[in-house]
């Protein structure tokens, strides 16, 4: 169904049923004076309070005035914010205020928390008290002037005076202590009494703490159904956590202190170690000669051999290298030249023979290789004396280095010895430095620790509390929940919102139409009119506002135009179900035609209800009669019309129930009858049964083929699928000239280019006409006057 939706269709569908949020909102008022008469309260006691880094010694302070990627200040205003739900804090804030006790004062409604809490149970020995508070389950407690009596589940536990033991059922003895000078009032109270762990965790939930300004302001909050309990948790919050700060950091002063002591003595246990192993070095070494022993071996240095000697020396081991090289490569191939021997120095004539005949060979070897194959005869003898010259020339060399050494003097002997241990002297000297520099690098972090050891005591005794309190704990005087404002509000604005959504509902659920511009765009046949609705009493059915009665003219007016030139005006009005106007319509137009000065005859033709003819209580006679018979003569026919209401208008009533209307209806009399009655009067309203509910109006269109049908759809009472149901009817029955009338509508409709409405026609304006109702207008339609709508 698509219907065009304004602001103005909204308000009069709201308008029609306003008392539903009117209810609703009172509905909300009462519920929201309920919710806040019977829930629990619960009040917020904030605090305020600053961090400053700088008042603590040490660490603190410099982190905060030196922040660093690896330990920034954050981390440390974080554990601030946490400071105040740890565990060991709130557990002495319950044993401070005896948290885990809650009494209570029962009243004929409910019952009042009472704190500070004015007594509490005790019980001994831990068994007898493990078996009392076993299932959590509180104690009703009676007091009468200085006695007490203790109930559980209606059983009496026990009874006495305030602060004398009392024998239980199952072993032990409990007492009722009074904690406060003021004495209890007599009446009944509640002692409950949570185990430690359930209490500390209720409060730590009931703690938060808010960033402010950054992250050196905290706002602490505690929450609570008791005001002054809120505020006093909260500033003993505020006090032991300073001291919980102090001694937690004392705590951590002591325990850096123990571990820079164990590291103190690490540390002069691996300098003792390192002096031994030092003394150790020093005794091996004979360090204390080592430079006397360099200073001699440097003397017989600077009075060492000649140069010459020196270049003798350095040349034979070039020679011996030189020739054992030759001498491999005998032995490894046969085929490679060799290069000669190097030539001999003046002074070396030992050897100028050997090595002279030497290089002859190699000489002629060399020329037969270019001859020869290297594995041949000549070559391999070659080979043979080359090797023995050259093992006697290595032998020559041998013997002269050894008789060189021999032959040396007792200094250059004592250079040689000495030149090896001043190597290795160095080598010692290196290692005792590398020990001495880490004995003193240990001496040096020894003392480093020892420093700091001093300055962490002193820190441990200059700590203070880094916690400032700008804001002092408030105690709260408006609850925070419920809020009453708010409660309100949400009550109304949520009574509203259902009222106003259950009329917009129930509107889109009851698929009716409310307006002529929407009828026709969903109606099968066209629309030949509508009628206003009016309230009046039943009784005055005959009377009509002046709005119903220039909407009847209009309508009058319309059927001119269905009337077919010379041939009967018979118009058959019907519906698809009870109470949507059938008969309403038909006697209304019935009489607006009267009035214009035609003969109307208006027939009951709903041979179930007949509403027409009961309204004139002639049920002996009428047409149901002249249908059962074969023929009907024009007397009876005359008999049975009766004149109704004005002049001209003229009825003929249904006559007693039929237990057979369809077959009565498909009666040729039928046509006889309306056929001899067309002579007689002007126009013909038939008062047909309801189509949807029975077959009646059926019959009765078969039997009247030239008739016009006027559907009969009432706004905000038909629902859409009467519609189909309609369409559905035509197409199977092939009806010809149906009309609908939009039935009952609305005085306030959405404009839709008519250029004007029928407000015109108001009740006011019906004052002063014959036709109008004696009613006045009520103050609801005088503020609808004023409205936009």
């Amino acid at each position: 169904m698509r219907q065009e939706w304004d602001l103005r269709r909204l308000f009069i569908i709201l308008s029609r049923a306003w008392w539903w949020p009117i209810i609703t909102l009172l509905g909300g008022l009462v519920i929201a004076w309920a919710y806040l008469r019977y829930s629990e309260v619960v009040y917020k006691s904030e605090a305020t309070i600053q961090i400053d880094l700088t008042s603590n010694p040490s660490l603190f302070a410099k982190v905060a005035e030196n922040p660093s990627p690896l330990f920034p200040p954050e981390m440390l205003y974080e554990a601030y914010s946490e400071l105040f739900s740890v565990y060991e804090l709130v557990d002495q804030v319950v044993d401070t205020l005896g948290l885990e006790w809650e009494v209570y004062s029962v009243g004929k409604v409910g019952k009042t928390l009472i704190f500070p809490t004015p007594c509490f149970v005790q019980v001994e020995p831990y068994e007898a008290e493990s078996l009392l508070w076993k299932y959590h389950n509180p104690l009703r407690l009676q007091l009468n002037g200085g006695e007490y009596t203790i109930i559980e589940d209606d059983t009496i536990l026990a009874k006495g005076r305030i602060g004398e033991w009392v024998r239980l059922p199952w072993g032990g003895k409990v007492r009722l202590v009074k904690l406060r000078e003021a004495d209890l009032q007599p009446g009944l109270y509640e002692v409950r009494r949570l185990p430690r762990h359930i209490a500390i965790t209720n409060w730590q939930s009931r703690g938060s703490v808010v960033t402010k300004r950054g992250t050196t302001v905290l706002q602490v909050n505690v929450s609570d159904k008791s005001a002054l309990r809120a505020h006093s948790f909260l500033r003993m919050l505020l006090v032991l956590s300073g001291q919980y700060e102090r001694n937690f950091r004392q705590v951590q002063y002591q325990k850096a202190l123990n571990y820079i002591d164990t590291l103190l003595s690490f540390m002069r246990l691996e300098m003792k170690e390192a002096e031994d192993t030092l003394l150790q070095v020093e005794k091996k070494t004979e360090a204390p000669f080592i430079s006397a022993r360099r200073e001699k071996i440097m003397k017989l240095f600077s009075a060492g051999p000649n140069p010459k000697d020196y270049v003798e020396e350095l040349y034979l081991t070039r020679l011996k290298e030189h020739t054992q090289r030759v001498l491999d490569t005998l032995q490894k191939t046969n085929s490679t030249k060799i290069a000669p021997l190097p030539l001999l120095v003046d002074n070396q004539s030992f050897l100028s023979s050997p090595v002279s005949r030497a290089n002859q060979i190699i000489e002629s070897r060399n020329l037969f290789l270019e001859k020869y194959s290297g594995t041949s005869y000549q070559i391999e003898h070659i080979n043979s004396k080359l090797s023995q010259a050259l093992i006697h020339i290595i032998k020559l060399i041998d013997d002269y280095i050894y008789q060189k050494t021999l032959g040396a003097s007792r200094e250059k002997r004592e250079f040689l010895e000495g030149k090896e241990k001043v190597y290795e002297d160095i080598t010692y000297e290196r290692r005792f430095s590398l020990l001495q520099e880490d004995l003193n690098l240990r001496r040096e972090i020894y003392r480093l620790l020892l420093e700091r050891r001093i300055q962490l005591a002193i820190d441990r005794e200059t700590v203070v509390s880094s916690i400032r309190v700008t804001q002092p704990p408030s105690l709260p005087s408006k609850p925070l929940h419920p809020n009453p404002f708010q409660v309100y509000v949400t009550s109304l604005v949520s009574g509203l919102v259902l009222g106003m959504g259950g009329i917009l509902l129930r509107y889109a659920l009851k698929q009716t139409v409310s307006y002529r511009i929407d009828i026709e765009a969903l109606s099968p046949v066209p629309v030949l009119g509508e009628l206003a609705y009016v309230k009046g009493s039943k009784k005055d059915r005959v009377v009509l506002s002046g709005l119903q009665l220039e909407m009847l003219r209009i309508l009058r007016s319309a059927l001119t135009f269905v009337w077919e030139p010379g041939k009967p005006r018979i118009l058959v009005v019907t519906s698809t179900v009870s109470a949507e106007g059938k008969s309403y319509v038909a006697r209304n137009i019935a009489h607006v035609y009267a009035l214009a000065g035609h003969r109307v005859l208006l027939m009951d033709a709903d041979l179930r209800r007949a509403s027409l003819s009961q309204e004139v209580a002639r049920q002996e006679k009428g047409l149901s009669l002249m249908l059962a018979q074969s023929s009907v003569s024009l007397s009876e026919l005359e008999d049975c019309i009766i004149p109704y209401q004005r002049e001209g208008l003229y009825l003929l009533p249904a006559g007693p129930p039929a237990p057979n209307p369809p077959e009565l209806l498909e009666n040729p009399v039928l046509s006889h009858l309306v056929s001899y009655l067309t002579d007689k009067f002007d126009y013909i309203i038939i008062d047909s049964a309801p189509l949807g509910l029975v077959p009646d109006t059926l019959s009765l269109l078969h039997q009247i083929p030239n008739a016009v049908t006027l559907y009969i759809f009432r706004a905000d009472y038909s629902r859409l699928p009467f519609l189909k149901h309609l369409s559905e009817v035509i197409q199977r029955h092939h009806l010809n000239k149906v009309y609908l009338l939009f039935n009952a509508t609305q005085l306030s409709k959405p404009h839709y280019g008519y250029g004007y409405g029928y407000g015109y026609y108001g009740k006011r304006y019906d004052w002063r006409y014959y036709y109008r109702t004696t009613e006045s207008p009520s103050l609801w339609e005088k503020v609808r006057e004023w409205l936009p709508v």
